[in-house]
């Protein structure tokens, strides 16, 4: 019954409504899938001001983590078994585009103004993105 449970929680976390609908959003408004934008809000990312406590470097790794999956582990020693993760297309691109945001949303926190998930156009995506080649 506990693995049950614990696959079912499991299954939640990728069908239930993410907290923040306007952060999906603007990974959607960057090219990112809704499977993908909804593996990384699985990774603790439920709003853009989660996205400035992060470096790029670790973005990066989030990514690596999310291309890879995660195999399936059975129950061993009293454990219980881990479903497997399959892996989430998140091209190359769409990566580089994730740390324009984190450049805009940085910058933002940085200098004391809201962060308004509406206010990432495609437009401020691309400058952003373009600025990100210049740090």
């Amino acid at each position: 019954m506990l693995v049950l449970t614990l696959f079912i929680l499991f299954i939640l976390q990728f069908t239930m409504a993410p907290a923040n609908v306007s952060f999906r959003s603007a990974l959607n408004r960057i090219g990112w899938s809704d499977t993908a934008a909804t593996a990384f809000t699985s990774e603790g990312f439920n709003s853009l001001d989660d996205i400035a406590l992060v470096t790029r470097d670790f973005l990066n790794q989030v990514c690596k983590k999310l291309r890879a999956g995660r195999a399936a582990a059975p129950a061993a020693d009293g454990n219980v078994a881990v479903p497997a993760i399959p892996p989430v297309n998140i091209p190359a691109l769409q990566e580089f585009k994730l740390y324009g945001l984190h450049l805009w949303v940085t910058e933002k926190v940085r200098l004391a103004r809201e962060v308004i998930p509406g206010d990432f156009t495609a437009a401020v995506a691309a400058e952003y993105t373009t600025r990100v080649r210049e740090v």
